[in-house]
């Protein structure tokens, strides 16, 4: 069961390069299809009646934590994208090569360090880690956490997927292209569904048994 569990974790790190999704729809099908893909390609049973709990969790970022009020947002919003600029490429030359210690990543960067420019890697981090002590002692006490924390594990890798979190040209201001960011993340996807649902479980699919099956 807890090896189940942190395959889990790896699944919601590789899914988002398949669902292409980061409204609300779009993270409720990221942590679906990875609850399916584990009651097919692993017999988690268990997870079959968890499927939108996941996709119920996934949402609870956007829509809970960044409406907590003004000093709340400024801590969550930059949680979930990094505005890549060219002190991050003077800094470290690719995303490749961003270091998973924070303390290590901020050091890095120096004067040219604002949080305001996006720390989602480091969350995610620090979010797998919590996953994973929560499923290295998994019983009936902490298989709710855990539900919770994988949901919301995989609204910060889901967004990490959309190429407008990360670019200091979020929301095409620099090309005078503004409000591409909803449009790209919420009117196309809405728009694509229910289809985009399947389309996204048959590349899932796919991307296991490439990725993962094989680990």
């Amino acid at each position: 069961m807890k090896k189940l569990i942190l395959l889990s974790l790896l699944i919601l790190l590789i899914l988002p390069q398949a669902a292409q999704a980061w409204g609300r729809r779009g993270h409720e099908i990221v942590d679906a299809v990875a609850a399916r893909l584990l009651e097919e390609k692993k017999h988690a049973g268990y997870l079959k009646g968890h499927e939108f709990d996941l996709g119920y969790y996934a949402n609870v970022p956007d829509i809970i934590w960044k409406n907590m009020g003004d000093d709340i947002y400024k801590i969550e919003g930059p949680q979930h994208y990094i505005d890549w600029t060219k002190a991050f490429d003077k800094a470290f030359g690719s995303p490749k090569d961003l270091p998973v210690s924070f303390d290590e990543f901020k050091t890095k960067m120096g004067d040219e360090y604002k949080y305001k420019l996006g720390v989602a890697p480091f969350r995610i981090h620090d979010m797998v880690t919590r996953c994973k002590q929560l499923a290295a002692k998994l019983d009936r006490s902490t298989q709710g956490p855990l539900l919770v924390c994988l949901g919301e594990l995989a609204h910060y890798t889901g967004d990490m997927s959309m190429p407008l979190h990360t670019t200091d040209n979020h929301d095409g201001q620099l090309t005078h292209q503004e409000g591409i960011h909803s449009y790209f993340e919420d009117l196309l996807v809405d728009n694509l569904d229910p289809q985009l649902k399947v389309a996204v479980l048959d590349r899932a699919r796919s991307l296991f048994d490439t990725h993962v099956a094989k680990k």
